[in-house]
């Protein structure tokens, strides 16, 4: 796969880990990737986003801090031999258009440091994306971890889809038979109906299911339940919506996905308004699937960046809200919150809350270190909850454990006045480079010990 670039293109590539600035940047000697990647650094998500890159992140307002340095994709050195990458994690690739040179970046999670497979990036999109879960790690090389990304997120975006139901198109369809209506064939009529027998030859412009987008989409999932029946499995809605697509698109034909990707309906956008929202994205992700049977929107050779990223703080907070107990509440920005005064101008988010049992909760895509901050952070989410019991839940540490046999006990007393109020640095526990089994061990052993802390208020 060489992401619709003619073969005349060098494409160097770049693997990284998340999170290694400073002392622990990357470093690199070719000045040809720091010529390609030095218009991009620095850059936040959301300059991504708008550059038409896949991404995953919080939202805009959570990124408000002025802080662009530590939320930005990567930065490269002053001297341009040292590139630090910060949260994020995914796949670009970058185009120079004069030079035609070529950079695909990779940066993987540092949490699966040490080994080739992403276990634990995989385990974590399995939960958020959805899918049944597979033993496959997310592949290390850039060209296949890329398809199976852009395959997660066209699941999730199908999901979306569910809501509206299929997508429908007006078509215009030629008959020839007595029913006549609509327009008048004239050409036809002459070339099939002389000498005359009764029939009419016509065409109607009809709303249809049975068009070339659910076509496009329907070749899309073909190739992904052939790559990864597991990943378009395990939801119920998703399934019934897969079997509609079937029902709906009698004239799809399995070998005609090279004819469906260059049909002008598919080479436009959707600008239908009830539509537009949920099949536009699935149609620029069929298009990205179905690369080597010939797609690719990059081929104008416009886009100078095409991608997916994943904002690992983002992907780990909602992890966590996938196994959290019923009774929490996963504040999002704008919705969920905690107003500091009577004013609704100043507002404080927890990512997680219990309301009635008093229990603050934030996620941190870290390790256990520099945290004088995050503490300051929850403490005063707990001080405006009223709560006399909260804490931070990491990721792994790199060591075997679980939140009941860590070394130390999560649980510590900071004595008040009033009362006693227990803080939890809960580290999840699940060992170097965590397989499926460690983390549903690790993922159980958690959801113990936050049901003991319910049970215990």
């Amino acid at each position: 796969m060489n992401f619709g670039e003619s073969s005349t293109v060098n494409r160097l590539p770049l693997n990284l880990l998340d999170n290694h600035f400073g002392k622990n940047a990357h470093p690199f000697s070719d000045l040809r990737i720091a010529s390609v990647l030095k218009p991009y650094s620095g850059k936040v998500p959301k300059d991504f986003k708008s550059m038409g890159v896949h991404v995953f992140s919080a939202e805009e307002s959570d990124e408000s801090d002025g802080s662009s340095e530590r939320l930005s994709v990567f930065t490269l050195s002053q001297d341009e031999k040292y590139i630090n990458t910060h949260n994020c994690m995914g796949v670009l690739r970058f185009r120079d258009k004069e030079s035609e040179q070529s950079v695909l970046l990779q940066i993987k999670s540092r949490f699966d440091e040490g080994g080739d497979k992403q276990f634990f990036l995989t385990y974590l999109l399995n939960k958020v994306f959805g899918g049944c879960f597979t033993d496959d790690p997310v592949p290390s090389d850039p060209d296949s971890m890329w398809d199976i990304l852009v395959a997660f997120i066209f699941r999730r975006q199908l999901q979306h889809a569910c809501e509206v139901g299929l997508f429908k198109q007006y078509r215009k369809f030629a008959h020839n038979n007595l029913r006549y209506r609509g327009k008048f064939n004239l050409d036809e009529h002459l070339k099939l109906n002389m000498p005359f027998l009764g029939k009419i030859a016509y065409t109607t412009k009809d709303i249809t299911f049975d068009n070339p987008v659910n076509h496009l989409i329907r070749h899309a999932m073909a190739k992904i339940n052939k790559k990864w029946p597991w990943l378009l499995a395990g939801d119920n809605e998703l399934v019934s919506l897969r079997h509609e697509f079937e029902q709906n698109t009698p004239s799809w034909q399995q070998g005609d996905a090279i004819s469906c990707i260059h049909k002008k309906e598919n080479a436009s956008p959707i600008k239908h308004p009830f539509f537009a929202d949920y099949y536009e994205p699935l149609r620029k992700l069929a298009l990205s699937i179905l690369h080597d049977e010939g797609a690719s929107l990059y081929d104008s050779r416009e886009n100078e960046v095409e991608g997916i990223i994943f904002d690992g703080a983002w992907l780990w907070e909602e992890y966590i809200a996938t196994i959290l107990p019923l009774g929490f509440t996963h504040c999002h920005w704008g919705k969920e919150g905690m107003k500091v005064f009577e004013s609704e101008e100043y507002t404080l988010y927890p990512d997680f809350w219990y309301k009635e049992k008093r229990i603050v909760f934030d996620t941190k895509y870290k390790r256990v270190n520099n945290r004088r901050e995050d503490i300051h952070q929850v403490l005063a989410y707990m001080f405006l909850a009223n709560s006399n019991c909260g804490g931070l839940i990491y990721p792994p540490d790199g060591k075997a454990c679980t939140p009941e046999i860590k070394d130390q006990d999560p649980r510590m007393i900071c004595r008040t006045e009033k009362d006693s109020t227990e803080w939890h640095d809960i580290v999840f526990g699940s060992g170097i480079n965590p397989d499926k089994q460690a983390m549903e061990k690790a993922e159980t052993s958690l959801q113990k010990y936050i049901d003991t802390l319910i049970r215990e208020r």
